[in-house]
């Protein structure tokens, strides 16, 4: 991908006067290196130019408004808090009123846009520019906000938080999707200010709920907020339950045109389809999930993990098709994490990381995973390697040490008897000797064609998620391919296979994936994709995605390394 060169020195502040639409040249479209053939396509280039137009439109939109909020601050007496607050609603009442869109809009982007321009302003001005959208541009917001919140009374630290954090963000947002760029905000938030990403997630927990909304139709929606290390195994159970489950001949009716969706779900009943990533087999798959977490719900032992199948009648078909379906217990899924050592040892509270980058756990939480006694820990030591000075890392070593902790051990040989006595560079050697010394799962090889046993969960880990451009769609929920088909002579080795959604793995298969090196629409293997083998679900996980590099205000950190347990 081509990338911005944005400046490390701080942006001089936006002028807020006199706005208008920028009458700036379009600047072309950010693409990824096989996609960028589409520039030279008309229809597609014009979408583009009223794309951009649109958002240096918004841009202007959202300072006039921002202007009216600080003349009407200006004009009153607002020195007393709650005179100040209650004059704001008036504001976003009146903004609200002239524009037509309720209240809460006019209070989201106004928070959005007043932050960025304050804490963020190069990312305001590729907002500005039409270089970026709004979305991209409250997700770095957001940060800039948690970084200000939680050093709140040190400005000048806030002014340095909030510049990296601009300078990272501004670097990767033109050429990421939401859900990536959303991806580097969190962990250069948490790299930048991991005391206050602890004191962040104590809050939140004080936040959890469960809501119940109940919908015409006889169906209802239950909505959870509720700690990772809860739903995450969760969340990969009911894709291994859904995968094992009998896939329904008949999909659910379409709604009529006078029939109206629950608010936030789709024909299909999923919210948020697009953050949760292609759907991995067929159109009743997101109806096993359901049928599955309800009998898990109304069944107390299998929702300890009974050992016994149990056999439901899905309410959504019982009446229509009078038939049954085998729902698995519980498979007890784990999570798989990317810890730093110094979270490990309790010298530092940078979060972990999920393998597969979609989720963080505060450090806290993982130091009482690591010492709960109760839980299967499985621990793996990857290695990375990075060649250029502005590449990411990559994974080209993972040692399964199995259960035993791989820190202990090191701790052992150097016969300090505690993490907090030893040496980090010696300690940090240790475990480059473990990296060295154990076997490599990504040198497995196989002449079968399906890809199974380690070598599976090394690529697995290694991958995370699907590898296609932009596509967050987890490794559990993916398949494995291979890059030159095994019909043609492709090896199944870790160097030949890569973790694809279903949807990806099907445009590969049909010669249209360009980064799988079929932008000509020719196939380059069999012509249709490969199945996982059967009875296998994708229990593994990954390398954080692409992303920006973080500023280089430490030294280097040493190899992380991952613990999966059960919660």
């Amino acid at each position: 991908m081509t990338s911005n060169t944005v400046s490390a020195t701080p942006a001089a502040p936006t002028d807020k006067s006199a706005p208008a639409v920028s009458a700036e040249p379009v600047t072309a479209p950010v693409l990824p290196e096989a996609y960028e053939d589409l520039a030279g396509q008309p229809e597609l280039a014009a979408a583009w130019e009223a794309e951009v137009a649109a958002r240096r439109a918004e841009a202007v939109k959202l300072q006039a408004l921002l202007e009216y909020q600080e003349r009407r601050l200006a004009e009153e007496d607002t020195e007393r808090p709650f005179a100040k607050e209650s004059l704001l609603k008036r504001i976003r009442r009146d903004a609200a009123l002239m524009l037509g869109v309720p209240e809460a809009e006019v209070r989201r982007l106004l928070s959005a846009a007043a932050t960025a321009l304050d804490w963020v302003p190069r990312t305001w001005e590729l907002y500005r520019d039409g270089q970026i959208d709004f979305t991209r541009l409250a997700k770095v917001a957001s940060g800039a906000s948690a970084l200000v919140e939680t050093n709140s009374g040190h400005q000048e630290l806030q002014k340095q938080l909030t510049c990296a954090l601009d300078q990272s963000a501004a670097a990767a947002a033109p050429q990421e999707n939401v859900n990536t760029l959303g991806r580097i905000v969190r962990d250069t938030v948490n790299h930048l200010d991991a005391e206050g990403h602890q004191r962040r997630c104590e809050r939140a927990r004080g936040l959890r709920s469960v809501t119940v909304t109940h919908h015409d139709y006889g169906m209802s929606t239950l909505r959870a907020y509720l700690p990772t290390e809860v739903i995450a195994p969760l969340e990969e159970d009911l894709h291994t339950a859904a995968k094992s489950m009998s896939r329904r001949p008949k999909p659910t009716p379409a709604l009529q045109d006078d029939e109206t969706p629950p608010a936030g779900l789709d024909q299909a009943g999923s919210a948020d389809a697009d953050a949760a990533g292609p759907e991995p087999a067929g159109a009743a798959y997101g109806n096993r999930m359901a049928d599955a977490l309800a009998a898990w719900l109304s069944d107390a032992a299998a929702a300890q993990s009974s050992s016994a199948a149990r056999a439901v009648q899905p309410p959504s078909t019982a009446a229509a098709e009078g038939a049954r379906s085998t729902v698995p217990p519980r498979a007890g899924a784990t999570i798989n994490i990317t810890v730093p050592l110094d979270t490990v040892t309790g010298t530092g509270d940078a979060p972990a990381v999920s393998v597969d980058g979609r989720f963080s756990i505060p450090a806290s939480q993982v130091r009482a995973m690591a010492s709960d006694s109760d839980a299967q820990h499985c621990y793996y030591l990857t290695g990375t390697e990075t060649k250029g000075e502005d590449e990411s890392p990559r994974v080209v070593r993972i040692v399964k040490a199995g259960k035993t902790n791989p820190v202990a051990a090191a701790i052992r040989k150097l016969g300090t008897g505690s993490a907090e006595r030893a040496e980090p560079e010696l300690l940090h050697q240790q475990l480059v000797e473990q990296i060295m010394a154990g076997t490599n799962l990504l040198e497995n090889r196989s002449g079968a064609r399906f890809v199974t046993g380690r070598l599976r969960e090394g690529i697995l880990l290694r991958d995370g998620q699907c590898q296609a451009v932009g596509c967050t769609a987890p490794g559990y929920a993916s398949e494995i391919d291979h890059k030159t088909s095994f019909e043609s002579g492709g090896s199944t080795d870790a160097a030949n296979s890569w973790v694809l959604c279903r949807t990806h793995h099907d445009l590969k298969g049909r010669g249209l994936l360009p980064e799988a090196g079929n932008s000509s629409g020719t196939a380059t293997g069999s012509g249709s994709p490969e199945p996982d083998p059967p009875g296998s679900s994708s229990r593994g996980q990954r390398r954080p995605p692409q992303r920006a590099r973080l500023p280089d205000f430490d030294s280097a950190p040493p190899p992380a390394w991952a613990s999966g347990g059960e919660p």
